[in-house]
């Protein structure tokens, strides 16, 4: 329910979205529901406390006292710095969605980027997307999901489009396939996924792969090839900031 201070106030963050909106501009946030920092309270009181902390059923703790090296509960990949959320527990499923709806109600947002969802329960999906469509009805939901989208575009209105990039980048950087062999696979994935390809967001490059100028660095007509083909297929562009400058 803050902001960092290092970044700004919630002041600031107010006055931000009010004048992206004036410019016609709309704003989301990436909501991280799976896992939380080491910082978060709840986490450190369970640390604090052991199994005598209220938050104890908040996470997967497997013995106690919580120890980190080896870690004594759920992570995120592995990191024990990101504890895993026990979203199975209707006090945290309930904390999360109030979340969502929180940073509408009082600041505005358009919508939320939700990472890792396929390590949650898709149950939680389906609350969390009735409180924020409660909230705002037009509000936009896209999933941080690699492959196949289908399994949740009942919670999402569209994922990040990662077997779109797959397909540009083989066909328009490393000739990989030929057009026919896009085009197949391009219609392929439009029949999959219905009306829901216009929601998809089309991405070349993200904070999880190598820049696309790394990808594509040795033909710069091909790159904008790639940019053109991600511009113009269903679905939203997306640009991972920096990116820009490889096509103007």
């Amino acid at each position: 329910y803050e902001i960092d201070p290092r970044l700004g106030s919630k002041d600031d963050f107010r006055a931000l979205v009010s004048e992206a909106h004036r410019l016609g501009i709309h704003v989301i946030l990436d909501g991280v529901f799976n896992h939380c920092g080491e910082s978060f309270g709840p986490f450190r009181d369970v640390v604090a406390n052991g199994a005598a902390s209220r938050f104890a059923d908040w996470f997967s703790i497997r013995s106690w006292p919580v120890e980190t090296n080896p870690p004594t509960y759920q992570t995120c990949g592995g990191a024990t710095y990101l504890p895993k959320l026990n979203l199975l527990n209707p006090e945290v499923r309930d904390y999360f969605c109030k979340v969502g709806t929180y940073w509408i109600e009082e600041f505005d947002i358009d919508g939320w980027r939700l990472d890792v969802p396929w390590k949650a329960p898709h149950d939680f999906w389906v609350e969390f997307r009735s409180a924020v469509l409660h909230a705002r009805a037009d509000a936009y939901l896209v999933g941080e999901i690699w492959r196949d989208a289908t399994p949740w575009l009942d919670v999402f209105h569209g994922t990040m489009n990662y077997p779109m990039r797959n397909v540009i980048t083989d066909y328009c950087l490393h000739d990989h396939m030929d057009a026919e062999d896009a085009a197949l696979e391009i219609s392929q994935l439009a029949a999959k996924l219905g009306p829901s390809q216009h929601w998809m967001l089309n991405l070349l490059g993200s904070h999880d792969t190598p820049r696309i100028r790394t990808v594509g660095s040795e033909n710069d007509e091909r790159l904008r090839l790639a940019f053109v083909a991600m511009f113009t297929l269903p679905g939203i562009p997306m640009i991972y900031y920096g990116d820009e400058l490889d096509f103007v």
